[in-house]
């Protein structure tokens, strides 16, 4: 296996994987028992661009065909996709990985995926709906994303 997860991911086409924790790629959360999904950005995404010589377009695409692989009535998809996009912000804003990494507008392929997702996790996943109104308010605090917009939008 290669040093980094991530980039172990995108070889053997596991991203999907990579991104719930499912796995190899499961790691504790000491404290809630639960997946850490921002120990698994924070290092080795941040990792994969610092260290491996990582591409935006190459992250972008294979989180481009998580999204695909996600079932927007499964609450556990659902929940797993806002946290991996929170934790990619969160990053973002630390300086650990490059900025605007999922979306630079509301155009993009990334941001249309998730608004279409999100909007089908509305009508099929009966517990989505406050799942993304509780996630929408972290996404308020972060400054100049376009996610707090699209929930918004999904929620209305």
């Amino acid at each position: 296996m290669s040093l980094n997860l991530f980039v172990h991911a995108i070889k053997n086409k596991e991203c999907y994987e990579f991104f719930t924790g499912k796995g190899k790629y499961f790691l504790l959360n000491r404290d809630t028992g639960e997946h850490s999904y921002m120990l698994m950005i924070n290092s080795h995404v941040s990792f994969y661009f610092s260290r491996f010589g990582g591409n935006v377009n190459e992250f972008r695409e294979n989180f481009s065909n998580y999204i695909e692989m996600s079932n927007p009535g499964d609450i556990n998809d659902v929940n797993a996709l806002l946290r991996n996009i929170w934790c990619v912000l969160d990053c973002e804003k630390e300086g650990n990985i490059p900025i605007n990494l999922l979306a630079n507008s509301t155009a993009d392929k990334i941001y249309e995926q998730l608004y279409d997702f999100f909007c089908m996790s509305k009508l099929n996943c009966i517990d989505s709906l406050e799942e993304l109104k509780n996630y929408k308010v972290y996404f308020d605090r972060i400054e100049a994303n376009e996610f707090s917009k699209l929930l918004k939008s999904v929620i209305e």
